[in-house]
């Protein structure tokens, strides 16, 4: 289901679950053991925890409270979108 939706264009891909469940979306991400990446490079993964254990969100920082995460994974969406209105312009 990843794989398909990332070949077809899609630039999010939401996995509701816990560490099987998040394990088996970064999979798709992929096309095979060499790491090959499907899709647009600028896809990304939003992590809501809604499993039991919870060690993938723990080891990124996700909140535990789905709408703390929900509203993370939003402002993460803002900065790559707009990173200028956020935090001004870049610097290089």
């Amino acid at each position: 289901l990843v794989r398909n939706a990332l070949v077809r264009g899609a630039t999010y891909v939401l996995s509701c679950g816990g560490d099987g469940t998040h394990s088996e979306v970064v999979n798709g991400f992929f096309s095979d053991l060499a790491g090959t990446r499907v899709g647009s490079p600028d896809a990304c993964l939003v992590c809501v925890p809604c499993g039991t254990g919870g060690d993938l969100i723990r080891t990124l920082g996700v909140p535990k409270d789905l709408p703390a995460a929900l509203a993370l994974a939003e402002i993460i969406k803002l900065l790559q979108d707009q990173p200028d209105s956020l935090m001004g312009p870049a610097r290089g």
